[in-house]
């Protein structure tokens, strides 16, 4: 029963560490900073747009 009861911690011990290598690549593996320029002045510009249109003026 031990010989079990260690196989599969060994297999849950595994798939953590393949679950945290995928989580940290998947937040930390360095990208281009553009995209994210591209969607703030975008939304910079349509904020403006929008409270520059006021209608009570």
């Amino acid at each position: 029963m031990s010989g079990l009861v260690a196989a599969v911690r060994d297999r849950v011990s595994h798939a953590g560490s393949a679950a945290m290598a995928g989580w940290v690549g998947f937040w930390f593996r360095p990208q281009s900073a553009y995209p994210l320029g591209v969607v703030r002045i975008f939304f910079g510009v349509i904020t403006f747009f929008f409270v520059g249109a006021d209608p009570s003026s």
